[in-house]
């Protein structure tokens, strides 16, 4: 004997069954729609680093709403600063107040103007993505949370990879 498919229609549920489903159900489903457990928050503001790097790559999130983005090589330095919004699961990061671009290490370069760039949570504890697009190519980097500050020690350059510490901006 084949087994067929059932026909049988399920029963239809009463109005009163079913309003007090949406009843119950309507404040959970607000409550999902409303809060993104992916969403950045103030929770992202901190410094960052980027690894893997000779120079210290510092990146700073404050909670007033604007960043900074810094290079030490010892024998050179950078800095760039800008704003971030808020948005369902990204930080949106652009230019200060009256500037076009910021600017963002790219590689090896500290001299790629950005107009926008975007950070979002990476799936480690203390890791944010940062996606963007310069001159048509997209690039994706890994952030680590915590401030790392070059090592001197030579004529030219770093002597070694950047080490933690508490002030990577300067005193």
């Amino acid at each position: 004997m084949s087994r067929e498919p059932r026909t049988k229609a399920a029963p239809v549920l009463g109005l009163r069954v079913v309003a007090r489903r949406i009843t119950f159900a309507l404040p959970l489903l607000l409550a999902c729609a409303c809060s993104d457990a992916n969403a950045p928050t103030a929770e992202l503001t901190g410094i960052y680093h980027l690894p893997n790097t000779i120079d210290a790559v510092v990146l700073e999130l404050s909670e007033d709403g604007t960043f900074r983005i810094g290079i030490s090589g010892c024998d050179f330095g950078g800095l760039s600063q800008g704003k971030w919004d808020s948005e369902p699961g990204r930080l949106v990061l652009s230019p200060a107040e009256g500037e076009a671009t910021f600017n963002w290490i790219d590689g090896q370069s500290f001299a790629n103007a950005r107009e926008t760039l975007e950070l979002r949570e990476g799936p480690f504890d203390g890791e944010i993505i940062a996606i963007g697009v310069a001159q048509g190519d997209a690039s994706d980097q890994t952030w680590l949370r915590g401030g790392v500050c070059a090592i001197c020690g030579g004529p030219l350059g770093p002597t070694a990879p950047p080490e933690p510490c508490d002030a990577p901006f300067g005193p």
